[in-house]
């Protein structure tokens, strides 16, 4: 398995910005302690859909609009509202015994 680059290597390598952008904003990144993307998207250099889209990609995940989902309550109810709240993932669909969510931060 080979690493996985960086979010500041992914953004030069698709020309989102510049290397003295990505140093400006990784030593504002230090300073403040906000993530990189929340800092992108701050300073318009980048549309939140479009960040959505590479950290995705970056992360190797699909992305998906969740208003194309029309969410069964059913399927909601088979996690405690705790977790769902405290973990920001909401089930959207269960086949068999695997359960399909999405989350706020994959990351994590």
């Amino acid at each position: 398995m080979k690493p996985q680059a960086k979010l500041g290597e992914v953004l030069l390598s698709t020309q989102l910005v510049s290397q003295d952008q990505l140093s400006s904003l990784l030593s504002e990144q230090k300073h403040n302690g906000k993530k990189l993307g929340q800092i992108l998207t701050e300073k318009h250099l980048v549309k939140e859909l479009d960040l959505l889209q590479i950290l995705a990609d970056h992360l190797g995940i699909p992305w998906i609009e969740l208003s194309t989902f029309e969410i069964d309550p059913m399927i909601v109810s088979l996690l405690p509202e705790s977790f769902i709240r405290t973990r920001k993932v909401l089930p959207l669909f269960r086949i068999g015994d695997e359960l399909t969510v999405a989350m706020v931060d994959p990351s994590h």
